[in-house]
């Protein structure tokens, strides 16, 4: 096994994992990065302020983990003693890929988070926080029926975050049209790829980014330490 405290020593490991090795760079930025573990399979291990991240088929379970993120293939033997709390799939796509169409347009942050509260309550971000680099939407007829916004994280990733559709609405292609938007967006600032990340139950969504060309990353579900 192999040790290390070098953020970027660490992120070379992931690298060797292939396409899911994003997915530490992404979810782990250097700031409050601990250490990492490799073992001879090469699975990695990364721990960020008691927060941990596995990837590859055998990855060590750290003591300090009281949170933490493992491929959905690791063995039920390793997690047994631990309560799941989300399944998730990550995603990326490189931006020069796609063009928008879409009469998309971008917002201040006025009604967003009512528009939120209403039609998607458990989105992750909301106005006023200070990673958005920009919210989008999309009107008809002077209505607000889709929104979405773009975030950059402490790794320097991006990530597309709360896209959300009216109610009524769905159905009609706009959560398609919303995501687009936002990377034809990205494109023009000059950023090469975003990420994002989907409830492993939430198929319909997953099959949408599939549609648009993200690319997985794999499945990964989400520990935590009982408390009994």
């Amino acid at each position: 096994m192999q040790r290390t405290s070098n953020y970027e020593e660490a992120i070379s490991w992931s690298k060797e994992l292939g396409i899911v090795g994003k997915v530490a760079a992404a979810w782990i930025p250097s700031v409050g990065f601990e250490f990492a573990t490799k073992n001879s399979d090469g699975s990695i291990s990364l721990t960020r302020d008691g927060f941990g991240l596995g990837l590859g088929p055998n990855p060590i379970i750290e003591p300090s983990w009281s949170r933490f993120a493992i491929s959905k293939s690791v063995p039920k033997e390793l997690t047994r003693d631990y309560l799941l709390v989300n399944r998730w799939n990550p995603y990326f796509i490189e931006t020069k890929n796609i063009s928008s169409t879409s009469a998309a347009e971008k917002f201040d942050e006025v009604g967003i988070k009512e528009f939120l509260d209403e039609n998607a309550p458990n989105s992750s971000t909301y106005p006023g926080n200070d990673e958005v680099q920009f919210w989008a939407g999309i009107k008809v007829a002077g209505e607000l029926v889709a929104v979405g916004c773009l975030a950059k994280w402490e790794s320097g990733s991006y990530i597309i975050s709360s896209i959300a559709t009216k109610v009524s609405e769905r159905g009609k292609g706009y959560g398609r049209q919303i995501t687009q938007a936002i990377v034809a967006f990205a494109a023009q600032m000059g950023i090469a790829e975003v990420f994002l990340a989907v409830n492993a139950k939430n198929e319909i969504a997953a099959r949408v980014y599939e549609g648009i060309g993200f690319i997985s990353l794999g499945q990964f579900n989400t520990f935590e330490k009982s408390e009994n």
